[in-house]
């Protein structure tokens, strides 16, 4: 109902945007006075793809909202794990959302797998194989094995955990890692 005392309230707006508001102000669609009362402390996230190592927490975290909202247990299994670290994402967070939603509900076992997911997810992440004109299996081979160790550090930091992901001594992956130029502590690793 109405009333007619005032009412003093403190207020905090927080907005988010994929626009580029600055440039907006300037072309004259997007009000000044609003830009700079909205401008005060900005924050950058980067997209998803930018940020793969986000991908598997929010994957678990996700399902498990999802079974509970359902009711019905169900994982996911590494390999749509793998599927899903590769994906570009171009709607982001909500885009991985909608995703494991719709999987999960057109699951029909209690595990989510590779032909659970849609087909564009799948269909992204094929291996590319190197040209056989040149016919260099070594190359090939080094090419596989690089693309290997980029996708287990999309999703694992430690060396020890991406041993465990490809099925592999922990020895094993510090000769790889060394030998292809990649780190499993840096961010700038992953591509």
């Amino acid at each position: 109902m109405g009333g007619e005392s005032t009412v003093r309230v403190d207020v905090r707006v927080i907005s988010a945007t994929n626009k580029d508001l600055p440039a907006m102000v300037e072309a004259g669609s997007f009000r000044e006075d609003l830009w700079f009362r909205l401008n005060v402390v900005p924050v950058q996230i980067p997209a998803l793809s930018e940020r793969r190592i986000d991908i598997a927490p929010l994957i678990r975290k996700n399902l498990a909202k999802l079974c509970a909202h359902h009711g019905v247990e169900r994982q996911i299994s590494a390999a749509a794990v793998d599927l899903l670290c590769r994906y570009e994402y171009a709607g982001n967070v909500r885009e991985l959302e909608n995703i494991l939603e719709r999987s999960f509900v057109l699951c029909r076992g209690t595990v989510i797998g590779p032909k659970d997911l849609p087909a564009e997810v799948r269909k992204s992440a094929e291996y590319d194989a190197p040209d056989l004109a040149d016919g260099d299996l070594k190359r090939a081979l080094a090419a596989l094995e690089h693309q290997y160790l980029k996708r287990a550090l999309a999703t694992n930091r430690r060396q020890v955990d991406i041993a465990h992901a490809l099925g592999v001594s922990q020895p094993t992956v510090a000769r790889l890692l060394k030998k292809h130029g990649l780190d499993a502590r840096s961010a700038d690793s992953i591509q």
